[in-house]
């Protein structure tokens, strides 16, 4: 899909990202700009600063930074088009994708909305079969399962029952129902022309998206060991399975503020910890991926994984663990729970309750524990070449981390481990083998003449109009590196008096130069604003005299291997009249 920058532009234009934002985190008010404890990393002074000038959020801490639909793409995990369709929604403009040839893209959207409002009422059949049924094996087995009837009406839970109405009968008044429910996923068109429902005499789990909508199903066989026992929905337009948790929407219902997570299986163990009162358990459906995992450190600060206790639940942590290690920034922590045999969540808390529950929860490992225990049971510290190959195993692990801090306890644990109590000795045991690297970090003072020109026009689009008919064509004889982006920016600017540099850079977003443009508009240049005019022209003018000195250069070159002609001797004489003006 493609959405005309004209239509972006108003969508930003209408947008305060001061009012978004505080709609999501606490922003209070300092001089000019909004400040917050960044929602995107632990902080405990806030280093989050949200300019209305600017129209733009930038972090002190972790570096994150953008306009406000970077926002919504990363706090909320849109893609950029779900980001623009929020700011539609917000500000009352309709989005009209560009090549209406491809008038698909505008269907798209639309079938999107369609596709929402069919689950919704897919969801309310099965519920409703399960809830006016009560003689149904469905509901006899919920009993059996200890769910009373408050928790299957707060999570949605229906039936799919064979002995009733299909859905492909219920809606086949509707063509258009008929289809979406064949694009959802939900009934199968055989080639012969039958019709056949995905989920028959299942027990239905809706899954929902963070706005309450129904997006998919999960279904639960009942009395029938030929087929699966748990059946998910296919991936569609609206379910991605690798980035969806279950109980993550009633979690957040509940919760403004959530402390901690805890990942567990399946779909009856998070409604048993919710029946019984543990508000924050969430279930990945599956192998946890890169995406979940993201997602839930995106909501909390603390995951604790809940596993069986046998040898496939022990393996189970351990590539858990190593998937989470690099979303392991400080202020971020995971643990682990290992159930006694042959038990899961949903059981042992019928038989122990809460609290004994919570006893085993907040007993939990730490990763650290987990990651060290795991590795030492592996090797033989007795000896030299064991220490070695535990450290081959567990140092390139702790690289994946990215919190300073984690790293730095782990290393002291591991000099523990070894019986290395000294630093700067555990520094020559660890790195006895390589070569010191000396990094030097490059000084942010050595910025080049265009990229000051480009970084203060994109924080000042003011400065743009210092810019002359006369000079702008005077820029376009200039041969340097990225002249040209510079003359494109400045363009923007005087079409638009009213631009600010979060328009700037979406102008850019699908351009190589959109991440060097987001650094620029983000980058401290220590200028002061009433000399800001100054220092622009100025630099603008070593821009010309670079041209100048390049051109002296080759004809001082030149003029050591071969006497010039009249012509370049003039030339370099006019050259150095020039610069010595300068």
């Amino acid at each position: 899909m493609h959405v005309s920058q004209l239509l972006i532009n108003e969508l930003l234009i209408k947008t305060d990202i001061v009012d978004l934002i505080r709609t999501k985190i606490n922003l209070k008010k300092s001089g000019k700009d909004y400040f917050a404890r960044c929602p995107f990393h632990n902080e405990k002074t806030p280093s989050f600063t949200v300019s209305p000038e600017k129209q733009f959020f930038y972090c002190f801490g972790c570096g994150v930074h953008g306009n406000v639909i970077d926002f919504l793409i990363n706090y909320d995990h849109l893609s950029f088009i779900e980001s623009l369709e929020v700011l539609s929604y917000k500000t009352g403009i309709k989005i009209d994708y560009e090549n209406k040839k491809n008038f698909i893209d505008n269907c798209e959207l639309n079938q999107r909305f369609e596709l929402y409002k069919i689950m919704n009422k897919i969801n309310t059949f099965y519920h409703r079969s399960l809830q006016y049924y009560t003689l149904n094996p469905a509901n006899t087995y919920l009993k059996k399962r200890g769910l009373n009837f408050k928790i299957i009406q707060e999570f949605s839970v229906g039936f799919s029952n064979p002995k009733q109405i299909s859905l492909s009968q219920y809606f086949k008044k509707s063509p258009n129902d008929l289809s979406l429910l064949q694009t959802s996923g939900m009934i199968i068109c055989k080639n012969h022309g039958k019709i056949f429902d995905r989920f028959q005499n299942r027990i239905m789990f809706p899954m929902k998206n963070r706005h309450g909508n129904v997006i998919a199903f999960g279904g639960r066989i009942l009395n029938d060991k030929t087929t699966p026992k748990y059946l998910n929905s296919p991936e569609t337009k609206l379910f991605k399975k690798n980035t969806y948790l279950y109980g993550l929407y009633e979690v957040k219902k509940r919760n403004y503020s959530i402390s901690k997570l805890l990942l567990v299986e399946g779909y009856f163990d998070v409604i048993a910890l919710t029946q019984y009162g543990i508000h924050y358990s969430i279930a990945s459906l599956g192998s946890t991926t890169s995406k979940q995992i993201e997602l839930i450190y995106r909501t909390t600060d603390t995951l604790i994984c809940c596993y069986d206790g046998d040898l496939s639940g022990k393996k189970l942590a351990w590539r858990t663990l190593i998937k989470v290690l690099p979303y392991l920034y400080d202020g971020k922590e995971l643990y682990f729970v290992f159930l006694p045999n042959a038990e899961d969540p949903d059981t042992l808390i019928r038989k122990i309750g809460k609290k004994n529950f919570e006893k085993i929860v907040n007993s939990a490992q730490s990763m650290s524990t987990l990651l060290l225990n795991k590795l030492l049971s592996e090797h033989n510290l007795i000896h030299t070449d064991g220490k070695i190959k535990f450290l081959k195993c567990i140092l390139p692990l702790i690289k994946k981390i990215p919190g300073k801090k984690l790293r730095l306890y782990l290393r002291k644990e591991i000099g523990y481990k070894l019986g290395i109590l000294e630093e700067h000795h555990l520094d020559q045991f660890l790195f006895a083998d390589k070569k010191k690297k000396i990094h030097v970090q490059a000084s942010r003072d050595t910025q080049t003449i265009m990229h000051t020109l480009i970084g203060l026009i994109i924080q000042y689009p003011k400065l743009s109009q210092l810019i002359s008919e006369n000079k702008e064509k005077k820029l376009k004889k200039i041969n340097l590196k990225y002249i040209d982006l510079f003359i494109e920016v400045v363009q923007i600017c005087k079409r638009n008096l009213t631009i600010n540099t979060a328009q700037i850079l979406e102008y850019f977003r699908d351009t190589t130069y959109y991440f060097q443009l987001k650094q620029l508009a983000i980058w401290n240049h220590m200028i002061s604003k009433n000399i800001l005019e100054l220092i622009f022209n100025e630099t603008l003018a070593s821009a010309y005299n670079m041209v100048l000195i390049s051109r002296q250069n080759m004809l001082i070159t030149r003029a050591r291997i071969q006497d010039l002609n009249d012509l370049e001797r003039k030339e370099l004489w006019e050259i150095n009249k020039k610069l010595a003006k300068k």
